[in-house]
């Protein structure tokens, strides 16, 4: 929620600046509450999964950043080091690509990850298999996204 404010002659607000209309030592000041939608896109614009999935279908490019997704994961999940974020990128995975990969949703593996959602068994093992590790590291994963999420409540 953003706010704007126009002043009509005068200077400082001395009102509540949640009213509509507030007045001031001078003059009228006129505030409005909106919302700042989805801004309108670029002309030629392209969406950044839409760029990301055009790097990750070319072979060099693809094999980079699944190096840069190990390279960074310790470091963009260093408040949940043993969450399946964190697991997920030491592998070189994207949420998108392990979501496709594991016949889910991109909203899904976040919401996992978030502690939000709780996997079925088949899917950890579904996890577990393109991510080549036990489905016991996945379930241990899934289970610290949990409890930090139930503690950042």
């Amino acid at each position: 929620m953003n706010s704007t404010a126009i002043l009509v002659s005068g200077s400082s607000a001395t009102g509540d600046r949640s009213s509509a209309e507030t007045s001031t030592t001078q003059g009228l000041l006129i505030s409005r509450e909106f919302f700042a939608g989805r801004p309108l896109p670029l002309p030629n614009a392209r969406a950044l999964s839409e760029v990301i999935a055009g790097y990750e279908a070319d072979p060099i490019r693809g094999a980079a950043m699944k190096a840069a997704r190990h390279r960074l994961g310790p470091t963009v999940h260093a408040n949940r080091a043993g969450g399946l974020g964190a697991l997920r990128m030491s592998c070189g995975f994207s949420q998108s690509g392990l979501a496709a990969a594991a016949a889910t949703s991109q909203p899904h593996i976040a919401k996992i990850e978030s502690g939000k959602n709780d996997p079925s068994t088949s899917l950890i093992a579904r996890i577990a298999e393109v991510l080549a590790v036990p489905p016991e590291l996945v379930f241990m994963a899934v289970r610290s996204d949990q409890t930090a999420g139930e503690s950042a409540q």
